[in-house]
């Protein structure tokens, strides 16, 4: 069984026996740590100018090039063309299906978040 779930998805994995899986633990501990990151890193929706003087954006502050790798590489808009990945990087619900499939790909993933990651003990520094 494959679970889709993303955050703000419930998932009625485990829902039946009222047992969690561990694949419905997996991703309720990556809700949590995107929701600690988001809770930390904004609670804002627009562009801040960063610590490395590249703009963030949205709720997750994704700077461009990694929005538009991490976009590529999961595939997340099979249609767009190169110009357009950008028209996304503001909407949140994009930004956390992003984080969700980085960090359940890589954990080191946080390190997109370092300094937060690391004052939330998400991450060593």
């Amino acid at each position: 069984m494959t679970n889709n779930t993303f955050v703000g998805e419930k998932s009625t994995v485990g829902a039946i026996s009222g047992q969690e899986t561990a694949e419905y633990k997996e991703v309720s501990e990556i809700v949590k740590k995107i929701e600690a990151l988001e809770r930390c890193d904004t609670g804002k929706d627009g562009k801040i100018l960063d610590s490395n003087n590249e703009y963030s954006y949205s709720c997750l502050c994704f700077q461009e090039k990694t929005f538009i790798s991490y976009s590529k590489k999961f595939n997340l808009f099979p249609y767009a063309e190169e110009g357009e990945y950008l028209n996304f990087i503001n909407d949140c619900e994009v930004q956390e299906k992003l984080a969700t499939l980085m960090i359940n790909d890589d954990i080191k993933n946080l390190s997109h978040w370092r300094n937060t990651a690391i004052k939330l003990k998400l991450l060593d520094k």
